[in-house]
């Protein structure tokens, strides 16, 4: 595959999915981020690009980065709107 890779564990048995229906649960865990509303939109853009991976219909990577700009836009005002973490606003 050319382009971005996703890499990671695997534990089975961490999270089942959601109301006994079967299938997969993929949880992504990113440590130490300095700026989570730019890898927020990053990792919107890889998730994105994962399903057609999947399906064996790769996406372009010359269009990878494209919506960037407006996914951290999005991202940004989820955040503001975001109650505290930890506790109510």
């Amino acid at each position: 595959m050319n382009g971005p890779a996703l890499l990671g564990t695997v534990d089975p048995g961490a999270v089942p999915p959601p109301h006994g229906e079967a299938g997969t649960v993929l949880r992504v865990s990113h440590e130490d981020v300095l700026e989570p509303v730019g890898y927020a939109a990053g990792w919107h853009i890889h998730l994105d690009y994962l399903p057609a991976h999947l399906g064996g219909d790769d996406k372009p990577f010359a269009d990878f980065w494209d919506p960037y700009g407006s996914l951290v836009d999005r991202h940004a005002a989820a955040a503001h709107r975001a109650p505290p973490a930890g506790g109510a606003p």
